[in-house]
């Protein structure tokens, strides 16, 4: 790891209120890939280029939210982008958008640019973009930019994997599928609490908050996103889904950009806010 110098330091003091730092990371864990970082004193993301340009980590002092359960395939952890709707491509995911190599456009003490292969997906280059927003917020923009002669359809769907433990909360809003113990309803919050399941199931919210919020381990983990009505998302899909698969320990909180068609040439992003603070 590439540490500042003093000076480097007294000048990030100075320029705002808490230290930041990028560098490229060689994880003990043999399974698990090189990432660059961005630091502050409370909170670490990293990135990992190799696997998709997928968030590998993000942390408060040390203490991990997303997943880190390797599977197999090296596939069902950290976090990724995948395009919407699901039945455009059945499964897996298109492999090079989610696993494939990302390219290092540029870094700074405070940014991070990656950019996916021109064809990631028909026709579709992913932009992955990464900010320190402050002591304990990271700003992240992806954009899908059609480079194809051809109009594509597709929406900005980005996956989180969690561990299989906690709660997780959004401003109420109509539920497709309730029938889940657990999941409770008030007149302005509703919750998920992850236990008692023995099988996997999923959860499609019509919530007009712009938030989803989950708790775990005394951490408090938020996205803050654009609100997008349910009929702007891909089609059998919703603006926010959680998903969950109890035999394999892990979860998923799940925000959907609008459903648009990209004329070649033509791009559309989505704004996406992470913060993670400690929790009692």
């Amino acid at each position: 790891m590439k540490h500042l110098n003093i000076l480097s330091i007294l000048s990030c003091l100075l320029l705002f209120s808490f230290a930041c730092e990028v560098s490229k990371m060689e994880n003990s864990n043999e399974e698990r890939e090189h990432a660059y970082e961005l630091k502050t004193e409370l909170i670490s993301i990293r990135i990992a280029p190799d696997t998709g340009g997928r968030i590998a980590s993000f942390s408060y002092q040390g203490k991990e939210i997303l997943s880190q359960i390797r599977d197999e395939d090296n596939f069902l952890w950290g976090s990724t982008i995948w395009p919407a709707p699901q039945s455009a491509w059945n499964w897996p995911p298109p492999k090079v958008l989610d696993q494939g190599q990302y390219t290092l456009v540029s870094k700074s003490k405070k940014s991070l640019v990656f950019d996916s292969p021109k064809d990631a997906y028909r026709g579709l280059q992913l932009r992955k973009e990464f900010s320190i927003a402050g002591p304990n917020a990271i700003d992240i923009k992806y954009t899908f930019t059609n480079h194809s002669d051809t109009v594509t359809s597709a929406g900005i769907w980005e996956i989180s994997r969690i561990p299989y433990e906690g709660i997780s909360t959004w401003k109420t809003g109509t539920i497709k599928a309730h029938e889940y113990s657990g999941l409770t309803q008030g007149d302005s919050l509703s919750h998920f609490q992850f236990s008692d399941h023995e099988e996997p199931g999923k959860i499609f919210i019509e919530s007009n908050g712009g938030w989803v919020e989950y708790r775990y381990n005394g951490l408090l983990f938020t996205k803050e996103f654009d609100i997008i009505a349910a009929e702007k998302v891909a089609p059998e899909q919703a603006p926010i889904e959680i998903y969950f698969d109890p035999p394999r320990g892990f979860a998923e909180i799940e925000q959907h950009a609008a459903y648009i068609a990209i004329a070649p040439g033509e791009s559309s992003s989505f704004k996406v806010r992470w913060t993670l603070e400690a929790s009692e």
